[in-house]
């Protein structure tokens, strides 16, 4: 059985998708939950909390695609670079199917959605730092400052996330897609590797045998 939260928040994105977030009411949204004002008041204050919800609830699904990434088998170099386009296209790719409504609900919340983007980046980079780490203990990266690399892979690619997009660039995807792929693959290779240690070989035959003449003439 769906809970009433998830009812809420259901009948409220059906409702913003028809007539947009401001013009919709907390008793709209309760008769399209099938439940009383009240029990909608319960879960949430205002209108606003079920629209950063609503938003929360797309950053979960990203977060879900981009877990996906990070366990493919690959190096992982190439699941970062993999996330850090992944991230860029999901995005697009969501914000494209979206209703057109929807843009009014992130215009009315974006005080508050703010104040969540961050803690959407810190999801994301915290995605990114466990790969790094695994890198060190593999031997495949040396990054000194494992948290600031990654909260860094993360924001590259962020001017090419929908909320810096204008409608052209939104339906441009292999446009975007060929971007966030060349920057992906740049900030990607600027990640510092081992350094090879130098093989200890043995003395050159010439020398071997010179010794060898030394010691027979020392006789």
């Amino acid at each position: 059985m769906i809970d009433t939260r998830a009812r809420i928040l259901g009948a409220a994105e059906a409702l913003i998708g028809k007539f947009g977030f401001g013009k919709i009411s907390m008793e709209e949204i309760a008769r399209e939950a099938g439940i009383s004002r009240a029990a909608v008041y319960l879960h949430f204050k205002n209108k606003n909390e079920i629209g950063i919800e609503c938003a929360d609830k797309i950053h979960a699904r990203l977060l879900t695609h981009l877990r996906q990434l990070a366990e493919l088998d690959a190096p992982v170099l190439e699941r970062i670079r993999r996330i850090l386009i992944g991230r860029v296209l999901f995005a697009i790719d969501f914000t494209r199917n979206l209703p057109a409504k929807f843009e009014e609900m992130f215009v009315a919340i974006r005080p508050s959605y703010m104040v969540h983007r961050e803690r959407y980046f810190t999801n994301e980079s915290d995605l990114v730092l466990s790969l790094l780490k695994e890198g060190v203990c593999k031997n495949e990266v040396a990054v000194v400052d494992l948290e600031l690399t990654a909260l860094a892979l993360v924001l590259s690619t962020n001017a090419l996330m929908p909320f810096s997009l204008n409608a052209r660039q939104l339906k441009a995807r292999r446009e975007i897609e060929e971007r966030v792929s060349k920057i992906a693959e740049l900030v990607v290779a600027g990640i510092p590797r081992p350094i090879p240690k130098p093989h200890k070989q043995g003395a050159p035959a010439s020398d071997r045998n010179s010794s060898g003449k030394n010691r027979v003439k020392n006789k």
